[in-house]
């Protein structure tokens, strides 16, 4: 009986449920803005980007290639592993350079299309 009573009461007008979900909005929006106002010094700042680094040619893959096969100390196993992906960024540079070909090309033919109508 003591319960149906509790739950018969009404609630505070303070403890209503729509109390607490603009108070969460008011404090939400409220940080919202003052994050806006910020001055924008006092926001991180970004590392400028890195200087990207020299391109790798085949010539330097090969230069040291034949310095590892020159070499006398590291384990003949290692060398192997060594050789096996100096070679693979060998191959991987000659596709690199094919594509760079191809995409030349490509841009070539696509700046001569509209001339090519046009006759």
């Amino acid at each position: 009986m003591i319960l149906e009573q509790q739950w018969m009461e009404p609630m505070p007008r303070y403890c209503s449920r729509r109390f607490d979900r603009r108070a969460i909005a008011a404090g939400w929006l409220v940080s919202c803005l003052v994050s806006l106002a910020a001055p924008r010094a006092a926001w991180p700042q970004t590392a400028a980007p890195a200087k990207p680094p020299e391109a790798l040619s085949q010539a330097d893959v090969q230069s040291e290639l034949r310095a590892l096969s020159e070499s006398t100390n590291l384990a003949p196993e290692l060398q192997q592993k060594a050789a096996a992906l100096y070679n693979q960024a060998l191959n991987e540079l000659s596709l690199a350079e094919n594509w760079q070909t191809k995409e030349a090309a490509f841009r070539e033919e696509r700046a001569a299309a509209p001339k090519e109508l046009e006759e």
